[in-house]
């Protein structure tokens, strides 16, 4: 009588369990497709064709450097759009102050995680991501 009642919490709790499972686990599959979904290919030289002195022509070449061979193996894991590159590289190129620059790169990357809150930012309806342009 024993080994039955314990036979049937087992299998009344398998089958909650399971059910639970299943659907938590359909969503979970669909959210790991959106993630390795392949970013559309974008021609980052022209980052580098446009720079004006030796600081912005150094960092452009290291950003197509990096969105070309590291980034491009990775998937788009930026919680921003622009992402945090593109973001970092549009500061060097519009600001003026390269100091300024640095400073709104080294804020946007310690903003740069998955705990941001909800409704901090306007969502782009594109990507769904948080819209945080460069503000000039």
């Amino acid at each position: 009588m024993k080994l039955i009642r314990i036979f049937s919490i087992t299998l009344i709790s398998f089958i909650v369990f399971e059910t639970n499972c299943n659907a938590q686990l359909f969503n979970d599959i669909q959210r790991v497709d959106s993630l390795f979904k392949p970013a559309p290919k974008t021609n980052f030289s022209a980052f580098a064709k446009g720079s004006k002195n030796e600081i912005e022509s150094t960092f452009s070449t290291m950003f197509v450097l990096y969105k070309n061979f590291i980034s491009s193996q990775d998937i788009d894991a930026c919680v921003f759009q622009p992402s945090c590159s593109v973001y970092a590289i549009e500061c060097i190129h519009h600001e003026k102050s390269k100091l300024i620059a640095f400073m709104k790169i080294s804020d946007r990357l310690m903003r740069c995680h998955p705990l941001v809150s909800k409704g901090a930012y306007k969502i782009d309806k594109i990507t769904g991501k948080n819209f945080d342009p460069i503000e000039n």
